[in-house]
């Protein structure tokens, strides 16, 4: 959808300017081939594999000329070099970088204009604290290594506590300044007003010189300096300008919509000089998207297209990735069109690009999913990264392949012993920059490791209060996303009469690897007194930032009180809480029964022993592994909305099948969500040990599977959460007694065993 925006303010005078820019810019490039017509001709060439690969730049010199470097999204940076992966990466500094939701991590990287001789560049990412933050590094000299110490912070905007629409780029405009687009803050419609503020860096476009000893400094003619309005903002009244471009004395912006519309905005830098781009009075074309009135001045896109379509053909997606317009001789049919993607439909479209609008928009063919960046590297040549993990380069379809490198050493998968415990049933680390693991001994300890192994110490000790015969202990820990500011965290146990107990305890403030046990604030006690087994045992945060617990039916053979299909009881069920405040904890008014027959507590039942579950980091979907009763296990995965209210079937059915006892519950009304695999005890099964969708970086062939065990036959296995029938071993021995997987802040996968050892999974090429 293309049409002209609303003038903007000047008139005739403006319309005059622009005409006569484009005027000089037509004679400058009079010898340039002409623009083409967007019909074939290119072709991509997969080149590497990274892990999520955000982002693609060059660095200036003659030394680099044969050099790429790939962005990869937890915090790191690798060069392609003549083709070839670099086995040691430019730059680490994943252990600065939040990376748990899909928006967040390293973004994007500028080198320093004066890079050849001040080995000056800087990186845009999330910290740990949500802030978006720019940092100028140093590359060592004499070494195609950068030091992660060298950083230092050049400007660090705060953000919300949503942890979306964090913006994305920093570059360096023909103009010699520093740039960078901020996204709004997140959640919908812009609640804080923050795009049409001028007072707020927030959903900008800003313009800054950095210092390069840290901080920066304002150009004079920035449109806000000496008036109301923050000096750093060039442009104002975006959503999510993820990813912009410059041509020339132009900018191109694709500024990621809401629920209806992503846009391309497109002017001259002079013209986007305090421009407004109208978010959130607009979304596209459409005025008042969230009830805000348009402001006179606005600059509309030149080009926006729906999320749903209204008639057949129409180009549809989600989240826009704008691109660069090509400038690449070798593709006369794309030269002088701009580019861009979208994340869910995935696919290369182009333009022709104008500040009165766009004309010829096109699909280009090559199909490539989840497109995270189109950039322009040296004469021109075009890049395009997806979060799958591959790196492509756009050629001109005649042109040869080459050859497909990955960098990676390995082969085979292996178990990296970490550590050895008394009894280690859980394994985990809290969010952001963290060495640490956190193991948890059945019989009411927590201790620390670094994750390469060493430097065991006590974290808390509560044995005393811990009943740890059989099934019971204590079962895991879980730390929220604030806990680095708020010392918080919570246990799963048994206490001395069998009840389940969820309590807070704090961090120390003096030393970061003890915790008070003193600090204990009972959250909730849910009675288990009938039997010592199925207890659950399996806390965690869920990516709504709400604590969710697993329970057991209560134990015994058939659930013989029938609580996991009572609405009046808490067990056999996912509950979903919010345990912060000083009394015990709340209700999330979405929890499903909030309001109507049943405990407001509970978001899912059905369950017998829901001992683990886990959320895929990369999407909301919940992973439950449930353990069966004398014929079937199963995995239960969906996303967390469809989990809302869900019935998962106990004990009306074991697996697939109705469960073959006299007193099974009857078929339950409404839907009963069925597990998407089961496995049999007739094959040496018992008690699945359920675990997680691999998002790690140490085993990238695990990537995207969910990976999970079972107690009795000690054979690590993994599935396809979108085809469960590609189920198969991962090609390690196999363990005795695997009591449970837990990831650590970066992704990376962990198990642990009753005989003592915690691993990690290591290696095997994608």
């Amino acid at each position: 959808m293309s049409r002209r925006p609303i003038p903007l303010a000047g008139g005739t005078a403006m319309l005059g300017a622009l005409v006569a820019a484009l005027t000089l810019a037509t004679a400058a490039i009079a010898a340039a081939p002409p623009i083409g017509n967007g019909a074939g001709g290119a072709a991509l060439t997969r080149i590497a594999s990274f892990e999520e690969p955000v982002y693609t730049a060059f660095a200036p010199g003659r030394a680099n000329r044969k050099r790429l470097f790939v962005v990869e999204r937890e915090g790191v940076v690798r060069v392609v070099s003549g083709g070839r992966v670099l086995r040691r990466p430019f730059l680490d500094i994943s252990d600065s970088v939040e990376s748990g939701f899909a928006e967040q991590g390293l973004l994007s990287i500028a080198f320093d204009p004066g890079y050849v001789g001040n080995r000056r560049f800087y990186a845009y990412y999330t910290a740990g604290d949500g802030a978006i933050t720019v940092a100028r590094f140093k590359r060592r000299k004499g070494a195609l290594r950068a030091d992660p110490g060298s950083g230092r912070t050049v400007i660090s905007v705060p953000h919300s506590a949503a942890p979306n629409h964090n913006g994305g780029q920093v570059g360096f405009g023909p103009d010699g300044h520093m740039w960078l687009g901020t996204g709004d803050g997140g959640d919908s419609c812009d609640p804080q007003g923050n795009a049409l503020d001028t007072g707020s860096l927030l959903g900008k476009l800003l313009r800054i010189d950095p210092r390069p000893g840290g901080g920066y400094t304002v150009p004079a003619d920035n449109p806000f300096v000496g008036r109301a309005g923050a000096d750093e903002i060039y442009s104002y009244g975006l959503r999510n300008p993820f990813r912009f471009s410059f041509d020339g004395e132009r900018i191109a912006i694709g500024d990621v919509g809401q629920n209806a519309w992503e846009e391309v905005d497109y002017t001259t830098l002079a013209a986007a000089r305090g421009a407004n781009f109208g978010w959130d009075a607009f979304e596209g074309f459409a005025p008042e998207p969230c009830g805000t009135e348009p402001i006179a001045a606005t600059t509309l896109p030149i080009h926006a297209y729906p999320h749903e379509s209204g008639s057949p053909g129409t180009f549809t997606g989600c989240s826009i990735i704008g691109g660069p317009v090509v400038r690449d001789r070798r593709l006369p049919t794309l030269y002088g069109r701009y580019l861009y993607s979208d994340f869910c439909a995935g696919g290369l479209r182009s333009l022709v690009p104008a500040a009165g609008g766009a004309a010829g928009d096109r699909d280009l063919g090559p199909r490539v999913a989840k497109i995270s960046s189109i950039t322009a590297g040296r004469r021109g040549r075009v890049y395009l990264t997806s979060l799958l993990g591959e790196l492509y380069r756009l050629d001109p379809r005649e042109a040869p392949g080459v050859a497909r490198t990955d960098g990676r050493r390995g082969g085979g998968l292996r178990a990296r012993r970490v550590g050895s415990f008394d009894r280690p049933v859980y394994v985990t680390a809290p969010h952001g920059p963290n060495r640490l693991l956190y193991v948890v001994e059945q019989g009411g300890v927590i201790k620390t490791i670094r994750r390469n192994g060493g430097g065991t110490r006590k974290f808390l000790d509560i044995h005393g209060r811990v009943s740890d015969d059989g099934e019971r202990g204590m079962l895991s820990v879980a730390f929220p996303r604030d806990y680095r500011s708020s010392r918080r965290f919570y246990v799963y146990y048994t206490d001395d009469r069998g009840d389940i107990v969820v309590a807070e305890f704090r961090r120390s403030k003096r030393d970061p690897r003890k915790a008070s046990k003193r600090s204990r604030r009972k959250v909730i006690r849910i009675p288990h007194r009938m039997a010592p087994n199925h207890n659950g045992g399996q806390l965690q945060f869920g990516p709504d930032g709400y604590l969710y617990i697993g329970t057991g039916d209560g134990g015994g053979g058939g659930d013989p009180r029938e609580n996991a299909q009572s609405r009046t009881s808490l067990l056999g069920k996912l509950l979903r809480i919010d345990p912060r405040g000083k009394g015990g904890y709340s209700v999330p008014r979405s929890n499903p029964f909030v309001g109507r027959a049943g405990r407001d507590e509970i978001y899912a039942s059905g369950l017998r022993n829901p001992y683990r579950f886990s959320f895929d980091r990369r999407k909301r979907r919940l992973a439950i592994g449930d353990v069966g009763q004398d014929r079937w296990e199963e995995i239960d995965l969906l996303g967390l909305k469809a989990a809302r209210g869900a019935n998962f079937g106990w004990d009306a059915f074991e697996g697939f099948e109705r469960f073959r006892s006299s007193d099974a519950s009857p078929v339950p009304p409404g839907k009963v969500t069925r597990p998407v695999a089961v496995l049999g005890h007739s094959d040496g099964n018992c008690a699945i040990t359920g675990g997680y969708v691999y998002r790690g970086r140490t085993a990238p062939k695990l990537r995207g599977r969910y990976v999970y065990a079972d107690f009795c036959r000690g054979r690590i296995r993994s599935l396809a959460p979108g085809d469960p029938d590609r189920d198969r071993p991962i090609g390690l021995p196999r363990f005795s007694k695997i009591s449970s997987f837990g990831e650590d802040a970066r992704g990376n996968l962990y198990f642990a065993d009753l005989d003592g050892g915690v691993y990690e999974i290591v290696g095997g090429r994608r």
